[in-house]
């Protein structure tokens, strides 16, 4: 007579069964090529060398030449519409408006975001998508520099991560980031927390964030700009040369001492790029 199956028995065999099945898929996906392409991406992106002609095949991809990295998002979008978006095809659009190589390498990281490879695009690659590239709203681009090659292909693409970072943190809200842009403002606040406690510490008083403050910030920054000129600093705000006077001798009086004048430069850049650190 068999014995009755216990309830735990049959939960291990319901596990074992999943389990099986999981690496099944797993060995099928990393077998197919989209799977091919993203390990040989990682290899790159982690350093591991490989001849260029054995990483070309993989990626369909040609790596002795110049990229452009994207980074491709959705804002604001629930998971199950992110999925049924057309990442590849509007990669497809952006190699066809910057003359880039046929077939960008897209890697797809989850529902929201692909990673993007432009080979050998022609021109500014941002300022051709800001006034070439019709982009739904929910979409953002963020964009590395050129760079050649293998050692290329990984930089562009962590400038391009770099600058969405920098995006997805408040500092701009350009649908097109551009990663020279917000370079400065990257590596500043590349620790977030001490980002904030550096802004306060050097602004004082001067980082809240209401319209006066704004008001002072902004001239000050035009002042030092301007090689702390008030008479350009006027002209570029549109202003009397005695508001102005007024508004940075307001400023020196909220401002703490001991701060030299490259400090707070890079303060008032992250107040007014990163508003979370002001």
């Amino acid at each position: 007579m068999n014995r009755p199956r216990q309830p735990w028995e049959s939960w291990s065999a319901f596990i074992s069964e999943i389990t099986r099945a999981y690496a099944a898929e797993a060995r099928r996906w990393q077998e197919s090529t989209e799977g091919a392409r993203m390990q040989a991406v990682r290899r790159i992106l982690g350093g591991t060398r490989r001849p260029a002609e054995d990483a070309d095949q993989d990626l369909g991809h040609r790596l002795e030449q110049t990229h452009v990295g994207l980074i491709l998002w959705l804002e604001g979008l629930d998971i199950e519409t992110a999925r049924l978006f057309d990442f590849a095809g509007v990669a497809g659009s952006l190699a066809s408006l910057t003359l880039s190589e046929p077939g960008p390498l897209v890697i797809r990281r989850g529902a929201t975001r692909v990673d993007v490879w432009l080979g050998s695009p022609q021109g500014d690659v941002p300022a051709v998508l800001d006034t070439k590239a019709t982009l739904p709203p929910p979409l953002r681009v963020a964009v590395g520099r050129p760079a050649v090659g293998v050692d290329g292909f990984r930089t562009t693409h962590e400038q391009a991560v770099a600058a969405r970072r920098v995006a997805r943190l408040g500092a701009t809200g350009s649908q097109v980031v551009d990663y020279p842009d917000v370079e400065l403002v990257s590596l500043l606040a590349a620790d977030p927390h001490r980002a904030r406690a550096f802004a306060h510490s050097v602004l004082g008083p001067l980082h809240r964030t209401d319209a006066r403050m704004d008001e002072l910030r902004r001239t000050l920054a035009v002042h030092i700009d301007s090689d702390r000129s008030i008479a350009q600093t006027a002209q570029s705000l549109h202003a009397h040369r005695n508001t102005i006077s007024y508004r940075l001798n307001r400023a020196a009086e909220l401002l703490p001492e001991g701060h030299t004048t490259t400090e707070l430069r890079c303060a008032l850049l992250l107040a007014e790029l990163f508003p979370g650190a002001s």
